[in-house]
């Protein structure tokens, strides 16, 4: 630093003391001129005087006269080169200023660099003029009449944004207006009907819209024959397969839910198999998948020894009856009918044990046959064997396909029921060890476990604790596994994050699902062709599968690019994944359809309504719908509300409404009739007591009146009871090639069906609480933040909007046969018990006690 700043010193000094330094010189060159002249002093010394002199001066000239014209040529310098520099810099750095890049070193503390942009589409609009839409006004009117959209439906039909949420509530008419928006995009924007898809959930709505979507760009002179609909209107299931299928590893799959033998021996040679799964909520498995289950399941047996030993525990378990207190509320509850129970129990050991001969099951080796006497409290029972090995007694079930008989004697007592008082009342007083057997076909392996013999893998029925009843231990992991999957959640990972009290059995069964359910989908990869389960596929393509998206062509991408998805509530956390995946692909690899007027990116319409959010016990939850913008980030999104009714009058509008309004968080919510034939109409909904005959007597009333009707029920228990009462109509119905008039379904089962007449059939009532499903929830982000029960509570609000669902099905009468009310247990929500009586749109006409 010092050696450069001599230069700037010498120049500062040279400039400041310039007048007095030509002055000095001028006086010591005129009298040095004399002396030399006059040769009048000494040359030698005086040159060294002057040098000396010279040194001196200019020393103390740059000490003081440096400092002293420096702090006032500052001060001077300051304010004239403040006013000419700014003048002048003005003037000439004006023009070079806009030439001249100034490089400065480092940067700007504040300066954050761009953002990071989240979107999952790109900022862009729909060209849609308002001379297209007057266009398509004008010719809606021509082809439609009578069936204009509202003015909601416009903004649908006509949205700009690449994002679109619409609510479209019960009866909104929202087919229509779904149709009109492609016609649109492909009719008047241009876009390849190649590049345009729709995504329903279930087989039915698939073909309805497939349908109503030829017949509307038929006006249009378009023709779209079978095959063209079928490639625009797909399940998701359909959807992911393709991914599968373009896939470089995995050309040529199967799909655990479609899996039949016959199929999957065809599938070899099947390059374009457009299977569609009748309906992705039933979960109930056929032989064929229980076949590749339990072969999964004899192999993780054999090669996993923790996992052998929890299955054996578990069997220990249902097959050694607990002892039970005295006290406990079971054994309180059944007490006084301990003397009915052991006179009747010389006829139930012997009705079981024929049973179990007739199955060729018994007796079996191991087992000495019976009846042994047993006194217990002083009453006689009998146990149908004893394991000597074990020191049990054996007391024999009663097999699946036998539940419904009953006792000889007594036709009302099945024997189901009197099996089950009988297990009660040795586990309270027998003092030694008690073996229950239900399972005729697998009694012998069971056996073989309790001793210890291991042989072939035991199967064994099991409730997992809030679920409705025992299923087999193939049907209950796959329940628990597709339910987690669902949720967006690895099956071993959630498990890990569980917790349950010391000793129990569902810690058992949670572990063994964590070892089976991985080993179960390597079992089903090794086939040939491969086997993937749907949620094993949404997961291997969703948010973290990107790399496999990455591998995938153009082409997989293209045909989803402008995408419309119906009844958008149902979607779980998985489907969710997907889509989004998808999306940040597309743009990621700026796929476009480029037409005669504009470059169009991706786009998504989502239509749904969270009212009718209904599958949460498969894994769905309305906060995708409601939080549509969190989980589809968009430079600019449109919102419809669609409230005009087109199937309901206001009445049951209303009385379906009151028990869902708190859940909505939108105050413009609320259906408006606007059927000409039924807005008008003024009928409430009718709460009746439970009678069967009654209720017969009003469906052939409306169907005498030539009137669709829908009998809807909550349990299928139901459907036996009612179903006997009303045979004489619905063999009426038959001889008058009527039968499509009247209708028996759940009221899961009615979703998207309206009839004249809609009879609903018991409570609408939460039935249980699910521990394992509050842990899953909270893993999944779902419910309110530190709600210990999210999934009960989710439960309880979607009961009532499964009574919304049903009540909507009605265009004019709505009857609700009912048994007494209950009252709630355990904060479990009824829908009777929220009804609002004293509004005008619902009649109680109970009978007073």
């Amino acid at each position: 630093m010092g050696s450069a700043e001599k230069p700037d010193q010498a120049k500062h000094t040279s400039n400041f003391l310039e007048p007095r330094g030509l002055i000095g010189r001028a006086l010591t060159a005129l009298a040095s001129a004399i002396l030399r002249a006059q040769q009048t002093h000494d040359q030698d010394s005086w040159n060294q005087g002057a040098r000396h002199g010279y040194q001196r001066g200019w020393s103390k000239g740059v000490d003081s006269g440096f400092k002293q014209g420096r702090e006032k040529g500052l001060a001077e310098g300051h304010e004239e080169g403040s006013l000419q520099g700014h003048k002048r810099g003005h003037e000439k750095g004006f023009e070079q200023g806009k030439r001249i890049i100034e490089l400065r070193p480092g940067r700007p503390a504040l300066v954050k660099g761009p953002q990071v942009d989240h979107n999952l589409f790109d900022d862009w609009r729909f060209p849609i003029t308002e001379q297209i839409k007057e266009e398509v006004k004008a010719t809606v009117a021509k082809h439609l009449k009578g069936q204009m959209p509202t003015e909601d439906q416009w903004k649908m039909i006509f949205s700009k944004d690449p994002s679109t949420c619409i609510v479209a509530g019960a009866g909104s008419g929202k087919s229509t207006t779904m149709v009109l928006r492609l016609l649109v995009l492909h009719r008047y924007l241009g876009i390849p009907r190649e590049n345009i898809a729709v995504v329903t959930f279930t087989c039915e709505s698939r073909k309805d819209f497939r349908r109503k979507l030829a017949e509307v760009f038929a006006l249009w002179n378009i023709t779209l024959t079978d095959e063209m609909t079928g490639r625009i209107v797909r399940t998701f299931h359909s959807r992911i397969l393709d991914f599968l299928k373009w896939s470089q590893n995995l050309p040529k799959v199967s799909a655990f839910e479609f899996f039949s033998l016959e199929k999957h021996a065809q599938q070899e040679d099947a390059e374009d198999e457009d299977d569609e799964l009748e309906n992705v909520f039933d979960i109930r498995l056929t032989t064929e998948q229980l076949g590749l289950m339990n072969a999964a399941y004899q192999q993780t047996y054999e090669a996993d020894d923790e996992f052998r030993s929890l299955v054996a525990e578990l069997v220990y378990r249902a097959s050694r009856l607990p002892p039970m207190s005295a006290n406990s509320p079971e054994a309180k509850r059944r007490a006084a009918r301990m003397d009915e129970c052991s006179k009747r129990d010389t006829e139930l050991t012997n009705a079981v044990d024929q049973l179990w001969r007739k199955s060729g099951f018994w007796p079996m080796e191991g087992i000495e046959p019976g009846p042994f006497p047993i006194h217990l409290k002083g009453r006689e029972f009998f146990a149908n064997g004893y394991c000597e090995e074990l020191d049990a007694y054996v007391i024999l079930g009663v097999g699946k396909n036998d539940r419904k008989l009953s006792l000889p004697s007594q036709p009302k007592m099945k024997l189901t029921g009197a099996t089950t008082m009988k297990k009660t009342f040795f586990q309270v007083y027998c003092d030694k060890g008690l073996i229950f057997l239900d399972n005729y076909a697998d009694a012998a392996t069971t056996l073989d476990v309790l001793r210890g013999y291991v042989t072939r893998c035991p199967t064994l029925d099991y409730q997992v604790e809030g679920e409705l009843g025992e299923t087999p231990i193939m049907q209950a992991f796959h329940s628990a596994a597709s339910f987690l999957e669902n949720l967006g959640l690895d099956v071993s990972e959630a498990v890990d994050q569980m917790s349950f009290p010391d000793g129990s059995s569902d810690a058992l069964f949670f572990k063994a699902l964590a070892i089976y359910w991985p080993a179960f989908n390597l079992y089903l990869s090794r086939q040939h062709p491969p086997i993937f389960t749907f949620n094993k596929m949404f997961e291997m393509f969703g948010e973290r599968g990107e790399a496999n998206l990455q591998e995938l062509p153009d082409e997989v991408f293209m045909p989803m690019l402008h995408l419309l998805v119906d009844e958008f509530q149902d979607c779980g956390a998985n489907t969710i994944s997907w889509l989004r995946a998808v999306f940040r692909e597309a743009r990621r690899r700026r796929l476009h359809v480029l037409t005669d007027t504009a470059s169009c990116p991706g786009s998504l319409m989502a239509v749904g309504d969270d009212w009718q959010s209904i599958y949460g016990w498969r894994g769905s939850s309305p906060k995708f719908f409601n939080d549509f913008e969190e989980y589809f980030p968009s430079p600019s999104t449109t919102h419809v509300l669609m409230k005009e009714n087109y199937r309901s009058q206001q009445m049951v509008i209303d009385a379906a409404e009151s028990l869902v309004r708190h859940q909505s968080v939108d105050d413009e919510k609320h259906g408006i009739a606007s059927h000409p034939k039924v807005k008008d109409m003024t009928i409430p909904v009718q709460v009746l007591d439970r009678d069967d005959d009654l209720l017969a007597q009003f469906v052939e009333y409306h169907f005498d009146q030539g009137q669709s009707i829908l009998v809807l029920y909550r349990k299928n228990d139901t459907k036996t009871d009612v179903q006997s009462k009303l045979r004489p109509v619905l063999a009426k119905a038959r001889r008058l090639k009527r039968s499509a008039s009247i209708k028996l379904l759940t009221y899961h089962g009615s979703k998207g069906l309206e009839a004249d007449a809609v009879f609903l059939v018991g409570d609408c009532a939460q039935l249980s609480t699910s521990p394992y499903r509050n842990m899953a929830y909270r893993q999944a982000n779902l419910g309110a933040p530190g709600d210990p029960r999210p999934y009960d509570n989710a439960q309880g609000e979607e009961t009532l909007r499964l009574a919304y669902v049903a009540i909507t099905r009605a265009k004019a009468h709505c009857y609700w046969f009912v048994d007494p009310a209950q009252p709630p247990k355990g904060g479990l929500i009824s829908a009777l018990a929220r009804v609002p009586f004293k509004m005008p749109f619902f009649e109680d006409l109970r009978r007073r006690n």
